[in-house]
């Protein structure tokens, strides 16, 4: 069902909270004939209204209508904190790439997803450049190597990245770990 709630949301907010039936049918159960994808998709819509009530997905006889007020996501809030300019909390917000693992055989979909994904990843690759940098400046040193060591380990052959983590070590005087974190990059770069 989360895979149905997915794509029902990524269409409704392409459609600003509502697409039309044909559409989900069409992206979820194209290569059906067309009266087993419908009822394929009225099952799915029960199972989905059943679950998240009448007052997320309402009832419509031509359209699939959510209301997206109601449903909160890590997403949304990683994308707000972003937009707010707010790197720390952006950090905190990503739980992982965006439906990380997940394709739904659909090729518009999964192109969708894949694009989404790589978006979100160079959005949180910022938000963690950016918040080590806060913690450095505010003289947070804990949080700037923990934020800044998780930037080296999701992109380990970044050097920006492992420069920022040996040089956050040395301002916080722990000159040897700095040294380490350069020869780290340098032992993976020869790998």
């Amino acid at each position: 069902m989360s895979t149905r709630l997915s794509t029902l949301r990524r269409l409704a907010r392409a459609v600003r909270g509502e697409a039309r039936r044909d559409e989900v049918v069409d992206l979820l159960w194209g290569d059906m004939p067309e009266a087993k994808a419908r009822n394929a998709f009225r099952q799915a819509l029960h199972r989905l209204r059943t679950a998240l009530g009448e007052q997320i997905v309402p009832q419509d006889r031509e359209r699939v209508l959510l209301q997206l007020e109601a449903i909160e996501t890590d997403r949304d809030a990683f994308l707000g904190a972003v937009s707010a300019g707010n790197a720390a909390e952006a950090v905190r917000a990503y739980r992982g790439d965006f439906l990380e693992g997940f394709e739904l055989g659909e090729p518009g979909f999964d192109h969708w997803t894949d694009s989404e994904r790589i978006r979100l990843g160079g959005l949180f690759e910022t938000a963690l450049r950016d918040a080590a940098r806060q913690a450095m400046d505010d003289g947070r040193w804990h949080d700037a190597l923990d934020v800044a060591h998780r930037l080296s380990q999701r992109e380990p052959f970044d050097e920006s990245a492992a420069l920022q983590e040996a040089s956050i070590h040395v301002a916080a005087g722990h000159g040897s770990a700095g040294a380490e974190a350069s020869s780290s990059l340098l032992w993976r770069q020869t790998c």
